[in-house]
């Protein structure tokens, strides 16, 4: 006679066991908990109207002096911090010259003993030749007459000469502005002992700004040179400036090394123009030649960017539909708000549109 499950204890056991063993597998998600609804994505791929050349580069000025000292001694005064705006040949820095200057006050002092003697030399032809023309002095007189007024204005030219070169000596331990502008470095502080040749203080003119980027050879060929570049710049976290050149200019020659082209792109004129300080970053938007398709670059759109301080990341769906961080680098964003990608994706992939969805659904132990 078969035995009945129910009859039979041990049985019931086994079968309340599998029951229980099997009952998570079949159900997909746990008592209480609702299914994620699926994320919307978007799947990576190219845009010819997005082909770029994306650089990286910095802003500079075009005129900008790091200023030295050519003689050795302690800085005794610093008239100027950095971020100071100063005038054309206002005095920066002084560094300890007392003999120096000791010796241009005592040129200067024996200037007026040398003019002095050289009018009263002046005086005295003027009365030998009254008395040679009266017959009353000898030529050999006014001959030597005429040669102490030479002598004494030579002596007073010389004296004048030397004067100026012990100023000069004595301007040597001074810093003065070279033009208008801005101090944007002081690398020395009162007590220091200046070096020749060691820049001090860094001037430089905010009224002309432009921005130096490399750009590789190769690929410098193909830039559209009838097409203007986007400038963007983010200073200090603010808005991005989006700027075009006035002004563009390839030098000719090529890096042997690293087989790059340097471009300098003029900056237009502005007061948020003039605001930036010389080393600020920023992008350069190279536009390409028509029907490069291998240089279109991957453009996602902006609002799928997730911010981490200065990095840039997207979520990037895996084979199971499970958001994953990636960081990537994002270039100069288009008209249209999407976001050219320089690195870090691949064609086809699908990035998360929703980063805050993403970042509930992504698994536990990821970075998010």
């Amino acid at each position: 006679m078969p035995i009945q499950p129910s009859r039979c204890p041990a049985a019931r056991r086994l079968a309340l066991l599998a029951a229980f063993l099997i009952a998570p597998l079949a159900s997909p998600a746990r008592a209480g908990e609702a299914t994620p609804p699926p994320l919307a994505a978007i799947t990576v791929g190219s845009r010819m109207d997005a082909a770029a050349y994306q650089a990286e580069a910095r802003v500079e000025a075009v005129r900008q002096a790091a200023l030295a000292v050519p003689v050795a001694g302690a800085v005794t005064e610093l008239k100027v911090l950095a971020g100071d705006r100063v005038a054309a040949g206002q005095m920066l820095l002084q560094v300890e010259g007392k003999a120096a200057a000791d010796q241009a006050a005592a040129a200067h002092a024996q200037i007026a003993a040398a003019e002095a003697q050289r009018v009263q030399a002046r005086q005295e032809y003027a009365r030998a030749q009254a008395l040679a023309a009266q017959k009353f002095l000898s030529a050999a007189a006014l001959d030597q007459a005429e040669a102490k007024f030479r002598s004494a204005e030579a002596q007073a030219r010389a004296q004048i000469a030397s004067a100026g070169a012990a100023a000069a000596q004595a301007g040597l331990y001074r810093l003065t502005a070279p033009f208008a502008g801005w101090v944007s470095q002081v690398d020395t502080e009162r007590g220091d002992v200046a070096v020749p040749g060691k820049p001090l203080l860094t001037v430089y003119d905010p009224s002309a700004l432009r921005v130096t980027a490399t750009v590789p050879a190769t690929v410098a060929e193909r830039v559209r040179r009838d097409a203007l570049p986007e400038i963007a710049i983010a200073p200090d976290g603010a808005a991005p400036l989006r700027l075009t050149p006035s002004k563009v200019t390839w030098l000719p020659s090529t890096d042997p090394l690293a087989q790059t082209r340097t471009v300098r792109l003029d900056l237009p004129a502005g007061a948020e123009v003039q605001r930036l300080p010389p080393g600020t970053f920023a992008r350069v938007a190279f536009p390409l030649a028509a029907g490069k398709a291998e240089a279109a670059p991957l453009t996602v759109p902006g609002k799928a960017l997730v911010r981490r301080g200065e990095l840039t990341a997207v979520y990037v769906l895996d084979a199971a539909q499970r958001p994953r961080l990636r960081y990537v680098r994002p270039g100069v964003a288009l008209a249209d708000g999407s976001v050219p990608i320089l690195a870090g994706l691949k064609t086809g992939e699908r990035v998360a549109l929703d980063p805050e969805a993403a970042t509930r659904q992504a698994p536990a132990g990821t970075p998010r």
